[in-house]
């Protein structure tokens, strides 16, 4: 199908490194004009401690701090992740410095005193310079629900190089021992290379509430989506229901969300996209295998898988294929 791109601008992290507390705070302020977040630190202890976890898009540094350089901690920066734009702002004392820092690997400059049409100039820029990796979240009521609903398709995105996180927001405890489903569903995410959280939310009982929201939003919030999967609304089981209507809320700004079949989905189920998991369909059988102790649920059985695939794949050149609905599409490929 034809992707559309989103209109909105995209928002970005930036960290700023600025001792001056009203320069700061005016760029602070214009950046999350422009829908950027914003943290602001004050000397190089502060962002050589904020570096390693912050997940930064973007780090603009003074070149003049109370304990040090900026250009020291972009250095280090550049040094785990030369791939986050960095600049410098300096003043015209200062630029010989700032052409030095462009030759050791710095991607700009700003000069101060620094207007708004620059600084917006100069963020363009280091915009344009960031590669998105795709970040796949997969959010399932229980533990197996996403292996069944969307298995090929995480398979088909790690082999790519995505990164993927799973959140399975309860422990299963109606369907079998919630310990013993726990390690499946441990054991299925490393299988799949994915990090793994689970919601301690009661099995059947699951609502659209604040709760479950702000569950999902923490992750997405951590985890940065740029695909997110999910339960249809048009599923029997009300956990999934609950499940699917609290991640449209959560992941509001999240671009790309698909929701999978389960075997309780109904008829009015209607999926637009289909993906093609002939390549994966063997590992997603090995994956579904690690659930041993639903082994008796006939949705799992080799035989299911496989027909229900190939029965979707009438609409994708009669390969095996997983469907799903499209909420929101703004990929391009």
């Amino acid at each position: 199908m034809t992707a559309t791109p989103s209109s909105a601008v995209q928002s970005r992290r930036f960290l700023i490194i600025e001792d001056d507390r009203s320069q700061a705070a005016l760029l602070c302020h214009w950046l999350k004009a422009a829908n950027h977040e914003v943290e602001v630190v004050e000397s190089v202890k502060e962002a050589l401690a904020r570096l390693p976890d912050g997940g930064w898009d973007c780090v603009i540094s003074d070149l003049m701090l109370p304990d040090g350089t900026g250009l020291d901690v972009l250095r280090e920066l550049k040094r785990h992740r030369p791939d986050v734009p960095t600049a410098l702002m300096t003043n015209a004392g200062g630029l010989d410095s700032a052409i030095a820092a462009l030759r050791e690997g710095i991607d700009d400059f700003i000069l101060k005193p620094v207007s708004h049409n620059d600084l917006m100039d100069r963020v363009a820029l280091l915009c344009s310079k960031i590669v998105t990796p795709t970040r796949v979240l997969a959010i399932g009521a229980h533990p197996d629900d996403v292996e069944i609903g969307c298995g090929g398709a995480l398979l088909a995105h790690a082999a790519a190089g995505s990164a993927l996180h799973i959140l399975t927001l309860s422990s299963g405890e109606n369907g079998g021992g919630s310990d013993v489903r726990k390690v499946e569903s441990e054991a299925a995410a490393k299988a799949l290379g994915a990090q793994i959280a689970f919601g301690g939310l009661p099995d059947t009982e699951m609502k659209a509430n604040g709760e479950t929201i702000r569950i999902i939003e923490r992750v997405i919030r951590e985890f940065r989506p740029t695909v997110v999967y999910t339960h249809s609304h048009h599923d029997t089981h009300q956990d999934h229901r609950a499940v699917h209507h609290a991640t449209v809320v959560a992941a509001r700004a999240v671009g790309n969300v698909y929701c999978y079949q389960s075997p309780s989905t109904n008829i009015d189920f209607r999926p637009t996209r289909f993906l093609d998991i002939g390549p994966q369909l063997g590992a997603k059988l090995e994956l579904l295998s690690v659930y041993a102790s639903q082994e008796q649920r006939a949705y799992l059985s080799e035989d299911f898988v496989r027909s229900t695939a190939v029965y979707w794949g009438r609409y994708a050149g009669y390969g095996a294929v997983e469907p799903f609905e499209v909420i929101r599409d703004t990929r391009e490929d």
